[in-house]
């Protein structure tokens, strides 16, 4: 190392120019944390002082006409809800991120090398987006998963009235369940089912889609949408729950859902309902699960293209079917015989 008097040392020294650091360090540059703090401080009060604010005005009306219990209870179930859908949620969308950015990683150059205009520069720019990816899987899934679980807290009352559900006594005509059922269980199963799809789709379209299309997994080619292999099995697998939650509702949600229909100047399940639309949504759920089967087996195939334009093309049709064959049923047949009886009694 030269000395600190050599002429060519003092003259950069002069200049005001400093020696790199020692290989393994970084520069020390004056990180404003106490800035960061107070800012990320602020945004927090902006977004949580009105919801305590809210809270507290809740508390002191509730407190003030007696009924403490009752708010507490509300918070209680909301936080049962919450907390729970936050934890799936975040397992679901982070784990799907991290399988989605796991294969990508390896293949990303480095930012720093090679920095010349062209093809080095792109590569360049697209390794700091893949790692800014990475940095972002967290905050991100992390923050879809509390708006997922909010949205969830929101129907506490669901909640409580499937805890606290008891029997009426009297069993429906059609399906010979308890009156109970319908209006206590099934709107806990609604709920549960469409949390499920809601999860799966945002985590499909928000999630991994848009981490495949970046790493070019998904793209066009002569023959068509090419996906990769790495791609196949992850969107085969979450393309197949979806379906198989359609599935579920369609058995579980639509088909008892029947008996609620508004069918002026009566409310309940029609003849129409009981003779085409209930065998319609029979058979659209059974189509809804030989989908989910047939993407599943594509994804292992390596043919999911061709296997979910077949489940996606075989679902919509019976589904038009399901709707148009009650309403045509209705128009020739239930309403000729109904006009015909009304004449003959008049």
């Amino acid at each position: 190392m030269p000395p600190d008097d050599d002429p060519i040392i003092r003259s950069l020294r002069d200049a005001g120019i400093r020696p790199m650091p020692p290989a393994g360090t970084s520069p020390r540059f004056p990180a404003p944390r106490a800035v960061i703090l107070l800012i990320a401080s602020v945004l927090a009060l902006l977004v949580f002082l009105p919801f305590l604010a809210g809270r507290l005005a809740d508390w002191l009306w509730y407190r003030e006409i007696g009924f403490e219990r009752v708010f507490l209870t509300k918070i209680i179930a909301q936080w049962v809800l919450g907390a729970p859908a936050a934890v799936v949620a975040f397992a679901v969308l982070y784990g799907n991120a991290r399988v989605a950015l796991r294969g990508a990683e390896p293949r990303v150059r480095s930012p720093v090398s090679h920095l010349r205009p062209g093809p080095d520069l792109r590569d360049a720019a697209h390794a700091l987006l893949a790692r800014g990816l990475g940095w972002l899987a967290v905050p991100a899934t992390g923050f879809v998963a509390l708006l997922f679980a909010l949205a969830a807290a929101a129907q506490w009352r669901t909640l409580l009235q499937a805890a606290y559900g008891t029997r009426f006594g009297v069993a429906d005509p059609v399906f010979d369940r308890d009156v109970g059922y319908y209006v206590f269980t099934l709107p806990a199963i609604e709920l549960v089912a469409g949390l499920l799809f809601g999860l799966l789709l945002i985590t499909l379209i928000i999630v991994v889609l848009p981490i495949h299309l970046f790493h070019g997994e998904i793209e066009r080619s002569p023959r068509g949408i090419s996906v990769g292999p790495r791609a196949q099995m992850q969107l085969a697998v979450l393309a197949g729950l979806l379906l198989l939650v359609t599935a579920v509702r369609i058995h579980f949600v639509r088909i008892p859902g029947l008996l609620f229909g508004d069918h002026l100047p009566l409310t309940g399940a029609s003849y129409v309902d009981l003779h085409t639309r209930l065998p319609a949504l029979r058979v659209l759920s059974v189509v809804a699960l030989a989908g989910a089967l047939l993407v599943f087996w594509g994804g292992v195939r390596g043919q999911l293209v061709p296997m979910a334009v077949r489940a996606v093309v075989g679902y919509v049709a019976v589904m038009l079917l399901a709707t148009a064959v009650p309403a045509t049923y209705q128009r020739l047949v239930v309403q000729p015989t109904s006009s015909r009886a009304r004449r003959r009694r008049s």
